[in-house]
């Protein structure tokens, strides 16, 4: 009976074996079981098979099993194996690529726990799984590859229709002042005709901003003073008002004064928007310490913390999770671009872009209304450093000062290159043209070596087929560490634009430029090469 006994009691537990085996197989699921203490690994067969491998090819050491970890994902494994060992996080999970025997790459959902720690609290032991999800990380693509062709469906059906608007007003305007009698109506048709392409403009930079990222040219930026600009703007004729409340002697943030007013005028016409009968949106600005532990949030520092609120029905929760969202919009006739575009910006800023709760705010001016609690969102923005105090952008300066030069422009686009021709001679310059980088460099060397050299370039960053500018600045200064070109591109959030300086430039011009904008430009160049020659 003893005997039978134990027979039985084995029989139960290699059935039990036996039942975990076959659990394993038909999940697909494979086991490892890590010894902290003598830092080795063992796995199951199915481990290594799943790879490819045999058991014997793949080494017990940590390092090994890291060695096989695509280089791209090591980090964000070693942080989930960080955040669990730690005890911030109960469990250990992340996913992965792992290396195959045959050198393709496999998707591994990698998770498990650590089971025993010593008693000061260190690992001593931990179990897990290995699940090769390679098929549904394929059908994830697949998916999302399907989702942004709709995407880009949605977003070029809706530029169509907004570029078709404004091409028809400035085409129909153009022509009406072509035929128009006197000089009163031909200007009103001109100017609305100039207005379209702002806006049109604006379009654009609201598209690349979203679509590119990338860093912004910063310079010390007033923040009230962008507040009240983005005011002036979109609540003219509006019957809803600003109320703004702003700390004293607040300092600059670090920014560009063009996107971190589309910002504002975002917010702001969000906020009048979500008040069709009329109201008061409230700006609170003031300076703020981010002292958070979570710099993948924001970096603890300095900030300037901005408050936009209004009196309308407010955001409910679940569309709270999606209003920075591209395209998503709670209005029939909403777009959906602007938060989303705000929000790429102020990202791009390094500041941070929230939703609160209005009873966060700690004012009880902000719950009088027993009807409505509004919405109220948050911008944080970092205090502008010393580099960039010491540094500003190029400042507004008088072009009639212009002396007479000689000015090479490159563009490949003839157009350009004429309306840009048009305005440096208007300055009393001479002008040469050139629609490459390649033509720029010969044009530049030939006029030294005759004695006639140009004293600027205004030179295009990118050309289709052609030498940009940044091949073409730096085979210029080889030649002359002197010369002056400047950087021209649609592009104006492009890292080169951004920090001009580093790649050899000495000033930006953005596009579309406007006539003022180029005279500024040029004529701040020219004065600064002619002190530096009094010098």
């Amino acid at each position: 009976m003893k005997d039978g006994k134990a027979s039985s009691e084995a029989g139960a537990r290699i059935s039990s074996d036996e039942t975990l085996r076959l659990a394993l197989t038909v999940s697909q699921l494979a086991y490892w079981d890590q010894d902290h203490v003598r830092q080795e690994i063992h796995r199951s067969p199915g481990w290594t098979a799943m790879l490819g491998y045999e058991p014997e090819e793949v080494g017990v050491s940590r390092d090994a099993w890291l060695e096989l970890i695509h280089s791209e994902d090591r980090a964000a494994v070693h942080r989930a194996v960080q955040e669990h060992e730690s005890g911030i996080e109960p469990t250990f999970r992340v996913e992965h690529r792992m290396r195959t025997k045959d050198g393709r790459w496999k998707w591994i959902l990698n998770w498990g726990r650590i089971v025993e720690r010593d008693d000061e609290g260190q690992p001593v032991r931990s179990l897990g799984f290995h699940l090769d999800i390679t098929d549904r990380k394929h059908a994830e693509l697949a998916l999302l590859r399907s989702e942004k062709l709709a995407t880009i469906g949605t977003l070029a059906g809706g530029l169509a229709h907004d570029f078709n608007n404004l091409l028809t007003v400035i085409r129909g305007n153009l022509q009406l002042a072509r035929e128009a009698e006197g000089d009163t109506e031909r200007d009103r048709r001109l100017a609305t005709a100039e207005r379209a392409t702002q806006r049109a403009q604006e379009l654009t930079d609201r598209l690349l901003t979203f679509a590119r990222g990338g860093a912004p040219t910063l310079e010390p930026i007033d923040l009230e003073r962008v507040v009240t600009d983005a005011r002036d703007l979109v609540l003219s004729g509006s019957n809803c008002r600003l109320q703004l409340e702003a700390e004293a002697a607040l300092p600059p943030v670090a920014g560009s004064s063009g996107h971190l007013g589309q910002v504002f005028q975002n917010l702001l016409l969000n906020a009048a928007q979500a008040m069709p009968d009329g109201g008061v949106i409230t700006a609170r600005v003031r300076r703020f310490r981010w002292t958070s532990a979570m710099p993948e949030v924001l970096e603890p520092g300095e900030y300037v913390e901005a408050v936009v609120s209004d009196q309308g029905p407010g955001i409910s929760e679940s569309a709270a999770d999606h209003i920075f969202d591209p395209f998503f919009t709670t209005r029939s006739e909403g777009k959906g671009l602007g938060l989303a575009t705000a929000f790429s910006i102020v990202a791009d800023h390094h500041g941070l872009l929230e939703v609160i709760d209005r009873d966060a705010l700690g004012d009880e001016r902000t719950r009088e209304s027993a009807e409505s609690s509004g919405a109220s969102l948050r911008l944080l923005l970092p205090v502008a450093g010393e580099e960039i105090l010491r540094n500003p952008a190029q400042s507004e300066t008088d072009p009639s000062s212009a002396r007479t030069a000689r000015i090479l422009v490159v563009d490949d686009d003839e157009l350009v290159r004429e309306f840009a021709s048009s305005v440096i001679e208007s300055l009393g310059c001479d002008v040469v043209e050139a629609e490459d980088g390649a033509l720029a460099i010969e044009f530049y060397t030939r006029a030294r070596a005759a004695g006639r050299p140009f004293d600027c370039v205004l030179m295009d960053l990118t050309i289709p087929g052609g030498m940009g500018g940044k091949e073409a600045v730096a085979r210029i200064l080889e030649t002359d560490p002197a010369a002056r070109v400047i950087v021209s591109s649609g592009y104006s959030d492009d890292p080169v634009m951004a920090k001009f300086r580093d790649y050899g430039f000495c000033a930006c011009l953005a596009k579309p430029y406007a006539v003022d904008d180029v005279r500024r430009v040029i004529g701040e160049v020219l004065r600064r090469e002619e002190g530096t020659a009094q010098a």
